[in-house]
């Protein structure tokens, strides 16, 4: 008997006799026991070859199981003599040949494989219809010969359904879903029976975007994609990765849909074949070990900087109710500005602390405000409504992060409100009654400075961890972070708003500024750039400021786009009357960028105005200085503020 209709199939199969001697295997048996197709069909025992973990089994030396009637697949670890092992699963199937001499069929599946069949397929296909074709014309020759020959005819069409049968159920047995569908998107009457599980329908005679639950958007985009597959205007490789690559399993099942193309005799597309494979327990546990690296992020950046993550918990649930109360104020009209600014800086917060949840929050929130945002009209009513409802989840998100990790929290020494080791309060009371025994104001402020100013350069160290995970997600190399300025003391609760929104600069330094590692290499550069934060105090007119300068050698900001983006919003003569330097200052204005999209890091337009407008509120000021090809420096510059010492002395 003829076997060679095995031989396309990417299952390892076995034809065995009754000593259990090999008497046919195909190429993927020989390369699953690291052998050639004509050593191992000799008639030599299978199990000198290939042992199985289940003794039990008909292909081992005394085993019994699947010898007299069928063995669907059963998984089980295997072993060569080489010492190569594994798991695979096999399934037996007993038959006659046209001599009447008993045979077995062993299918053997290499579970680490199962990704090959996703590529392979269509090439089993397309020498199935080849097969097809030549026995179509080996009948028809035959029907011209004589009507002698019809007993042999109809030999050969049972030997020819025989082996469809026998396709037919290893095709089944695959696990995987399988449909054909032609130009107008009728499926076929092909398709394996794993396709009502995975894709909840008997597929035959079906639209293919009904079998796909496809509608409205979508619907529109699948029958443009027809028209491009079938019109073969593109590569079919290039063309296929813009199909629907997900079925909406009602069960919440994560299937994913691959497609290969059926040709005809002129290479012409003619079916596709649509195949299904449910990888929900792949997707559940890379979802699960994404959470793992999220929550151990988390606790590396706990014990590592417990003050700032303190402070962003206690910061953090502050600015939810201070959002929430605003919204409520239902006789004013909601500064659209002021509430995406604030959202912005919470994501970013978020997200430089692991703190999933509330990041995934705040950034939804921020969608409501976009078409405000770009001068569009809208309800306001409703806006603020629907507002209030994602704020509420905003809530809900932070405090379950709280409660989620209560016990950790616990163990490092965090509560939802601010603590230090002596509160401030209680320093601030010794001060106070201080001054009213008669100690002198200098000695009391003197004492102040001393116990209650604390490095500024601490409350910027965390974000080393910020620009460390933008250049990972954007594959850049940046170096750690260079701080100056460790002698310089201030108040930092003074300064919390203002370096909440510092996030926004170092996200944007490695979004914007830093360039791949190979255009750097290109332009003489080190790979990996360098970012440095210098914190210094300046005195004016008897006044004393402190001056934060954060600065990078990136690509700096390219003029020729900024202008480009500034033309929607003024006049080539108004921006033609700018100096550079103006012109560059302009980037502090919302909604400014010179991203070409919203990325994940930056691209909106609001990070450098939150900056300002943080400084402003302090009385002081922030300024950029760029140079193409060079790098850029940004200069924040706010009062030394007293306020901790002037509650202290107030009469």
């Amino acid at each position: 008997m003829d076997y060679s209709f095995f031989d396309g199939l990417i299952d390892a199969v076995f034809v065995i006799d009754d000593n259990r001697g090999v008497v046919y295997c195909n190429e993927a048996a020989a390369r699953l026991c690291d052998t050639s197709v004509r050593r191992l069909a000799k008639g030599k025992p299978i199990h000198e070859t290939i042992e199985f973990s289940d003794a039990n089994l008909f292909l081992m030396p005394s085993g019994t199981r699947g010898r007299d009637e069928a063995l669907p697949y059963v998984e089980i670890k295997f072993a060569l003599k080489n010492g190569k092992s594994g798991k695979v699963q096999v399934a037996t199937q007993p038959f006659q040949d046209p001599g009447g001499h008993r045979r077995w069929a062993v299918m053997v599946r290499d579970v680490t494989l199962e990704e090959v069949l996703h590529a392979k397929y269509h090439k089993q296909l397309e020498e199935k219809e080849v097969y097809i074709r030549q026995l179509k014309d080996a009948q028809a020759q035959l029907e011209a010969y004589s009507k002698n020959l019809e007993q042999m005819v109809e030999e050969r069409t049972k030997q020819v359904n025989r082996a469809n049968v026998m396709l037919s159920a290893i095709m089944n047995s695959l696990g995987q879903g399988f449909l054909v569908f032609d130009k107008g998107g009728v499926c076929s009457d092909f398709y394996t029976r794993a396709c009502e599980a995975i894709l909840e329908c008997v597929p035959s005679k079906k639209q293919i975007w009904d079998v796909l639950r496809l509608k409205g958007k979508e619907l529109e985009t699948f029958h443009m994609w027809i028209g491009a597959l079938f019109g073969e205007q593109l590569p079919f490789d290039s063309m296929k990765e813009l199909g629907p690559s997900l079925y909406q399993h009602t069960q919440d099942r994560h299937v994913k849909l691959d497609y290969f193309p059926l040709r005809n005799e002129s290479n012409k597309i003619e079916n596709i074949v649509v195949v299904a494979t449910d990888q929900t327990s792949e997707y559940q546990a890379n979802r699960a070990l994404e959470r793992e690296k999220k929550y151990a992020q988390m606790v590396i950046k706990l014990v590592t900087g417990k003050k700032q993550f303190r402070q962003f918990l206690h910061a953090a649930g502050e600015t939810i109710n201070d959002l929430r109360l605003e919204l409520m104020s239902a006789n004013e009209p909601f500064d659209h500005e002021k509430l995406f600014r604030v959202l912005h800086t919470l994501e970013g917060e978020a997200g430089t602390y692991s703190a999933t949840e509330i990041w995934a929050a705040a950034r939804n929130a921020q969608e409501i405000l976009e078409p405000f945002r770009k001068g569009g009209a809208g309800d306001v009513a409703s806006a603020r409504q629907a507002l209030i409802r994602r704020v509420d989840e905003i809530r809900i998100s932070y405090e379950s992060f709280l409660s989620h990790n209560k016990e950790l929290f616990s163990i490092a020494g965090i509560g939802q409100s601010e603590k230090i080791e002596v509160s401030l309060a209680d320093v601030e009371g010794v001060i106070a009654r201080l001054r009213t025994k008669g100690v002198a104001p200098v000695v009391c402020e003197d004492i102040a400075n001393q116990l209650l100013r604390e490095p500024a350069v601490e409350a910027l160290r965390h974000y080393q961890d910020v620009v460390a995970l933008v250049a990972q997600r954007l594959n850049r190399k940046v170096n750690p972070v260079k701080f100056h300025g460790e002698n310089v003391k201030i108040f930092l609760k003074n300064y919390n708003d203002l370096f909440s929104s510092f996030v926004h600069i170092f996200r944007n330094i490695v979004d914007h500024g830093v360039e791949a590692p190979e255009e750097r290499e290109m332009m003489g550069k080190d790979p990996s750039a360098q970012v440095e934060v210098s914190i210094s105090e300046v005195v004016r007119a008897n006044t004393k400021w402190i001056r934060f300068e954060i600065s990078d050698d990136g690509q700096g900001v390219s003029i020729q786009a900024l202008r480009g983006k500034l033309g929607s919003s003024m006049s080539q003569e108004e921006i033609g009357r700018l100096s550079e330097y103006d012109l560059i200052q302009k980037i502090f204005e919302s909604g400014v960028t010179t991203k070409e999209a919203v990325g994940e890091f930056s691209g909106r337009g609001v990070g450098l105005n939150a900056v300002k407008i943080e400084a402003q509120k302090l009385g002081g000021n922030a300024w950029i200085e760029s140079t193409e090809g060079k790098g850029t420096k940004l200069t924040i510059e706010v009062p030394d503020l007293q306020r901790v010492a002037r509650q202290v002395f107030a009469a």
